[in-house]
Parts: structure tokens; sequence; C-alpha cells
């Protein structure tokens, strides 16, 4: 009748539910209250240690707890997590130290669907894991669409809430070396994501602290927050990562907000250009499914100094575009297309609202009837452009007849 229930603790390496030590782990659930936890290494639902986690929900209220380098749900440490929620309600799913709540554990891939009516009430990732997506140095695939609703994915710090874990930063003797993790995430269909936000350092959806964030947000979806930590943009990049975010279609963002330093929507803090094209990336547009309604604003002044330069304080980033650099450093551009009919209330951190500092304000021209582009800086002024509202075009006056006297008056 599925309305059982099972509370499962798997020992060291091993999950509460799933496999043992290196061994690949296929788990389902359709129904029940399940309460499971592991030890170090593994999940609480998926694989132990070295282990790729398999796992299927369709049903029932899940409470998992990975143990330390383990997901809550997906992969144990080392371990890869492909997991599939289509049903059920997820209670609580908490990664452990460098592990997702939900996909991978430590240097993990973490692949995620959240589709259907599945309710996830809270995704919580361990230091410098994502709550929905890959541990520490793992790349992430995530899905979320249908009418799925997250109510809350937080990383603790340095992970994104939904997006990837932290990438690699160390010296060698050329300088720094900086190994960028992947947080590719679309959200589509009727899905609504109400909360998610990193501790310090990582983007509210997309890369985690040295991350890029690849996101694509259609149809009708929801963003209630989606908050960056320190030197994080809200929707984009972390810390030293681009940004390349597409939103199409009747898409609500109700507010984009990055961290000190970092973009709303765009990149993160202290990106280094790669090469001479480097780009922050936005695009957003109208479809026949409706237009986006977009409120984003930009992180503000860093006074304590960025990862690459603790003595170095940060300006206040865009709303939509590039987050800030430390003086005398090459800043990456942002590249913004806005196409149709679109609502965006953007307030810059700092004296940018729309762009980059070393372009400016982003000009756009041909917008459909009904776009209205609201623009503020940090005090408070009036940025927009020209271009940025735009009204049905007032019609000719009439010319008024007055018959002369004795005139016929006209049929």
């Amino acid at each position: 009748d599925k309305n059982g229930s099972l509370e499962a603790v798997g020992g060291f390496k091993g999950a509460g539910i799933g496999s043992a030590g290196s061994n690949d782990a296929q788990v389902k659930i359709t129904g029940g209250n399940i309460t499971a936890t592991s030890d170090d290494w593994g999940a609480g639902i998926g694989s132990g240690s070295y282990g790729t986690g398999t796992v299927e929900i369709t049903g029932g209220e899940i409470n998992a707890t990975g143990g330390y380098l383990g997901a809550g749900i997906g992969g144990g440490c080392n371990g890869s997590g492909n997991v599939t929620i289509s049903g059920g309600t997820i209670t609580e799913a908490s990664g452990g130290y460098m592990a997702a709540g939900i996909g991978s554990g430590y240097q993990g891939l973490g692949t995620v669907t959240i589709e259907g009516d599945a309710v996830i009430k809270n995704a919580q990732g361990g230091e410098a894991g994502a709550g929905i997506g890959s541990g520490t140095y793992g790349d992430s695939e995530i899905i979320i669409r249908g009418d799925a609703v997250i109510e809350n994915a937080e990383s603790s710090a340095n992970g994104a809430g939904i997006g990837s874990g932290q990438g690699d930063l160390y010296p060698d003797g050329d300088g720094m070396v900086i190994d960028l993790t992947v947080g590719n995430v679309t959200i589509e269909g009727n899905a609504r994501i109400e909360n998610a936000k990193s501790g310090s350092g990582g983007s509210g959806i997309g890369g985690g602290a040295v991350g890029i964030g690849n996101v694509i947000i259609r149809g009708n979806a929801q963003i209630g927050n989606a908050t960056g930590g320190d030197e994080g943009a809200g929707i984009g990049g972390g810390v030293l990562g681009t940004g390349d975010v597409t939103i199409e279609g009747n898409v609500t963002i109700e507010n984009a907000q990055g961290g000190a330093g970092a973009a709303g929507i765009g990149g993160g803090a202290e990106t280094q250009p790669d090469t001479e094209d480097t780009r922050n990336k936005v695009s957003i547009k109208s479809t026949e499914a409706g237009s986006p309604n977009i409120t984003a604003k930009g992180g503000g002044v860093l006074n304590g100094g960025g990862v690459l330069d603790e003595n170095a304080p940060l300006a206040g980033a865009a709303a939509i575009g590039s987050g800030s650099v430390a003086d005398g450093a090459t800043e990456v551009k942002s590249d913004i297309t806005i196409e149709g009919k679109v609502t965006i209330d953007a307030t810059g951190g700092g004296d940018v609202a729309i762009g980059d500092s070393t372009n400016g304000e982003t000009q756009f021209s041909g917008l459909q009837v009904g776009t209205t582009i609201t623009r503020r800086n940090a005090k408070g002024d009036d940025v927009s452009q020209p271009g940025d509202v735009v009204r049905e075009p007032e019609k000719p006056a009439q010319p008024t007849v007055t018959p002369t006297e004795g005139a016929e008056a006209p049929s």
C-alpha cells in the first residue's frame, strides 16, 4: 500500500540504502516514510565510496543524510549521483562535507532530474557542495521541469544552491591555477524555485565558487529568490566564474541577488579572462509562451578584499552583466541580448545596472511595445537608456470639420 516505513543506517563507506564500498547502487523508492543515514564516505540513499548511485524516487516522504564526503541522495565519496525524482516529498536531503544534498559526493558528477509533481522541501549541501548538483570538484547536469517545486536548495558555503560544487584554486610556480567546475542547469515547464542560495562564493543557481554557471530558464518557470554568496552571482557564475544565462518565455524571476562584487544575473566577481573573447553572456527574450518579468540586483562593494587578493577591495557589480575585479585587473566583459517584450527592474551594486564597467550601460533597440526596463545604480540614480520603454505610438489627431453657415450638414 506504499504506506510502510523504513529507517536504515549505513556503516563506514556504505550507504544507508544502496551499496557498500566501490559497488554501484540501484535504488527505487515508490512510497512510504523513509529515513536513511550513512556513516563516513557513503550517501544516505545511493552509493558507498567510489560507486555510482542511481536513485529513482516516484513517491513517499524521504529524509536522507549523507556521511562525510557523501551526498544525502546520490553518490558517496568519489562517487557520481544519477538521481531522478518524479514524485513524493523530499523533506530533508543533507550532504556531508564537500558533498551535495542531492547529486554527487566529493569529486563526482551530479546528474539530477526533478520533474512531475515532486516537492523538495530542503536540499542542503555541505561546505563546498551544492544543495542540488555536485560535490567539491564535480560538474553537474540538472533538469528541473514539470510541476516540480523546490522550496529550499542551499549550500552552507562555496557550492551553488542549485548547480556545481566548488572548483580548485592553487598556486604553482607561475601564479595561481584555476580549475573551474561547471554547473549546467535547465529550469522549464511550470517548475517553481522558491529559494536557492549559497553561503559564500557560489551562485544561487549556476556555478559554485571557482565555477562556471550555464543556466537556461524557460517556459512558465518561476524563481523566487536566487541569492549568491559573497562574490557569487544570483544566477550565473560563482567567484572566478563566468555566467552564460538564457531566459525565455513566460518566466518570472522575483529576485536575483548577487553577492558582494558579483552580478545579479551573469558573472561572479574576479573572473579571469582565459581568451580575448571571454564573456559573460545573458540572453533575455519573449516567446509565444509569454514575456519575462525579472528583478535583479548587483552585489555591493566588498571592502574586505577578494579571493585572489584579500587586501584589494571590490567595487559593486552590475544587476545584469559582469561582476567586478580588483583595480588594475582585466575585467571580463558582458554580451547581453534582449529581444521582444520584457519587463526588467535592474539595480546595480555600483555605477552600472545592465552591462559592465568597461563599456558602461548596454543599449537595446527594436524591442516590442509594452517593454519596460528600469535601471538604477547603487545610489538610486536613474540610469535608464533610450529604448528602455516602448509605448504604443500616439495616433494622429483627426481634423475637425465645421460646416459653413447654410451649408448642408454631412449625412
